[in-house]
C-alpha cells in the first residue's frame, strides 16, 4: 500500500512543471492601464490571437474569434500547435490552414495562421504578448481534482497569458448581454474594465452578480461599481446571492439570458491553486456559456 502511494505520489510530481508553478510575471493591472493610456483605446480587443484545434471545439473557437475581429474591425492571428515537424507539414494542418483562410476571406478579415511544434498552452502564453485578446477552445477544462488540475493545459493558459483569455465552450457567444462577477478585488477590477468596455462599445446589456456570504450586509461592492459604470455611460441590473458562488453564477447566468460571463481570474497562488483548486476550475469545469477570463 504504500509503495503505491509512493508511486502515485512519484508520479504526479512528475507531472508538475516549473511552468506550471511560476508566478505570471505581469502584475494585475498593468494590461488595463497599458490599454487606457495606449493610442486606440476605443478598440480594446484589436489583435485577437486563437487556438485552432481539428476538432469542433477548435471550430467554434474560430467562429468566436471571428465574430470579435469583425466587431472590433480588429486582425486574427490563429495559431495550430503540433508534437513534431512531421505534424506540422501533414494534410491535417493543410487542411486548417486552408479552412481558416477561406473563414477569414469570407468574413472580411485580416487573418493569418501559425502552425508550430510545441504544448498549445505554452505557444499560446508566448504570443499572448502581441495580442488583446485570447480566444481557446474549452477542450479539457481543470476540473475539481488535482489530477485534472495538473493534466488541464488551458489552466497553465489562462495563469500565464499577458492578455484575457476566452474560453469557449461547446457554444460560442452572441455577445447578447453579458454577466459580470464582482467581488471588489484586483482582478475584478480587470473583469469591470472590459465589461465597462463591451456594454459601452458593443451595446451590450450588462448584469453585475456579486456572491457575497450568508451575513454579509454591506453594499459598497455595488455602489462602487455603480459609480464606475455610470461615469462610463453604463447603466447595469445588480444581483446579490447568497451560497455557492459558482452555483450562483450559472443559475443566474440562465436566469438572465447571458451568453457570456466576465470575471477575474485566478485568487490563490499557482501552488495553492494546484492542490486546492479555484472557483474559477469549478466554473470553466460546469458552464455552458463561454467565459471571459481577466487578470
Amino acid at each position: 500500500m504504500h509503495k503505491q502511494l509512493a508511486t502515485a505520489v512519484q508520479d504526479m510530481t512528475g507531472r508538475i512543471t516549473p511552468k506550471q508553478l511560476a508566478p505570471n510575471l505581469i502584475k494585475t493591472g498593468v494590461w488595463q492601464k497599458e490599454k487606457s493610456a495606449g493610442p486606440g483605446h476605443d478598440r480594446l480587443f484589436l489583435n485577437v490571437l486563437v487556438a485552432i484545434t481539428e476538432d469542433d471545439g477548435g471550430r467554434q473557437a474560430l467562429e468566436q474569434s471571428l465574430e470579435i475581429a469583425r466587431r472590433e474591425r480588429g486582425q486574427l492571428r490563429g495559431l495550430h500547435a503540433v508534437a513534431s515537424e512531421k505534424e506540422r507539414l501533414n494534410i491535417t494542418s493543410q487542411f486548417l490552414q486552408g479552412e481558416f483562410t477561406v473563414k477569414c476571406r469570407v468574413a472580411g478579415i485580416e487573418g493569418k495562421l501559425s502552425i508550430e511544434t510545441g504544448q498549445p498552452a505554452d505557444k499560446l502564453c508566448e504570443r499572448s504578448t502581441l495580442a488583446d485578446i485570447v480566444v481557446a477552445p474549452l477542450l479539457k477544462s481543470p476540473g475539481t481534482n488535482l489530477i485534472t488540475r495538473l493534466n488541464s493545459g488551458f489552466r497553465t493558459l489562462v495563469r500565464r497569458s499577458a492578455c484575457p483569455v476566452l474560453a469557449v465552450p461547446d457554444q460560442p457567444s452572441h455577445f447578447t448581454k453579458a454577466l459580470l462577477i464582482y467581488d471588489g478585488s484586483p482582478k475584478a477590477k480587470e473583469a469591470l474594465f472590459v465589461a465597462a468596455y463591451l456594454a459601452g462599445q458593443w451595446q451590450m446589456p450588462l448584469v453585475v452578480l456579486t456572491v457575497v456570504e450568508e451575513k454579509m450586509t454591506d453594499r459598497s461592492i455595488e455602489a462602487e461599481v455603480s459609480a464606475y459604470l455610470e461615469k462610463h455611460g453604463v447603466q447595469p441590473s445588480f444581483i446579490r446571492k447568497k451560497g455557492a458562488v459558482t452555483k450562483a453564477i450559472l443559475d443566474i447566468a440562465e436566469e438572465q439570458a447571458a451568453d457570456l460571463i466576465i470575471t477575474g481570474g485566478y485568487s490563490r497562488s499557482p501552488v495553492q491553486g494546484l492542490l486546492l483548486g479555484d472557483s474559477v476550475d469549478e466554473l470553466l469545469s460546469r458552464t455552458k456559456q463561454p467565459v471571459l477570463i481577466c487578470r
